[in-house]
């Protein structure tokens, strides 16, 4: 993942996003990013996966996306978790996904806006 002031440039910053270090001598050669965007204008929230977290934040803020259109105006970097396994960042994108997913997005995160902006 690139320094976040690579996307403080194009005005989007990162606020508490931690991204662990790698092993020196680990195979992987990637990480999945999950994310949670919300929208500033109508608090509409997207969960989503990737490996590159820069680059999704961007195509998001151009809205170039289902996410990037559906969360209207600016957005922050509601939440973020990195895995070393596309299954496993897939089984928890879908439960923050699911009623009880969301319930502990509004337990956890509550709506921080200003924090992070981008869009």
């Amino acid at each position: 993942m690139a320094d976040a002031t690579d996307l403080k440039s194009v005005g989007i910053y990162l606020v508490g996003v931690r991204v662990p270090p790698r092993a020196p001598n680990s195979k992987r050669t990637f990480m999945v990013y999950l994310y949670v965007l919300q929208g500033s204008v109508n608090n509409k929230r997207y969960v989503g996966i990737t490996n590159n977290l820069n680059r999704r934040l961007l195509e998001h803020k151009n809205k170039t996306t289902k996410g990037g259109q559906i969360l209207k105006g600016d957005f922050i970097l509601l939440h973020s978790e990195t895995f070393e396994d596309y299954i496993q960042a897939r089984i928890r994108e879908k439960f923050l996904k699911s009623g009880k997913g969301r319930e502990w997005l509004k337990m956890n995160k509550p709506i921080e806006l200003g924090s992070a902006l981008g869009g």
